[in-house]
């Protein structure tokens, strides 16, 4: 949350996705965010001193966080590039295939995300006012690639989604 209360969705987790367990468990600061369960969650907890002890006897476990830490370290980059360098419409729809292949439920042609996310989240998850969202997934829906609401929201052409979110590189 920013100093004025505003808040954005960085990312979405799912059941067994790790959250804290991040550079601020292991430089002794604190994390900059918070979770918001969206339904039910179970939360597994460990005090700094029990993650410390658990990753020097377990130098596989220790070896795991590396991964996880670059993986996450890749992601933020990954992030950061496409909100500086992809069109809005790309940025939306790279966003919608990323949910449909995390959270989504295949129902014969289509795909219906198992989440419930506001235009604002999916707004804050890449870099646009609520506004621009809305009236792009005003033309989604036009264009029959996604139909309903926050509650249940139907990817119906996943296909085009996904060369929507494919960035087009100029020939040299």
């Amino acid at each position: 949350m920013s100093p004025e209360g505003r808040q954005v969705t960085l990312k979405v987790l799912m059941p067994g996705d790790l959250f804290c367990c991040d550079a601020a468990a292991l430089d002794n600061g604190t994390h900059p965010g918070c979770a918001q369960p969206m339904g039910d969650v179970s939360v597994l907890s460990l005090s700094k001193d029990s993650y410390y002890e658990l990753l020097r006897r377990n130098p596989d476990a220790a070896l795991q966080v590396i991964q996880y830490l670059g993986a996450r370290l890749n992601e933020a980059q990954e992030t950061a590039k496409v909100l500086a360098l992809n069109p809005a419409e790309q940025r939306l729809a790279a966003l919608l295939v990323k949910l449909a292949d995390r959270a989504g439920l295949r129902e014969g042609n289509h795909v219906r995300l198992t989440i419930r996310l506001t235009r604002q989240d999916m707004a804050d998850m890449v870099g646009m006012t609520v506004e621009t969202a809305t009236r792009i997934m005003g033309r989604f829906k036009r264009e029959k690639l996604a139909s309903g609401t926050a509650k249940s929201l139907i990817i119906r052409n996943l296909a085009k989604l996904q060369q929507l979110a494919t960035p087009v590189h100029a020939l040299p």
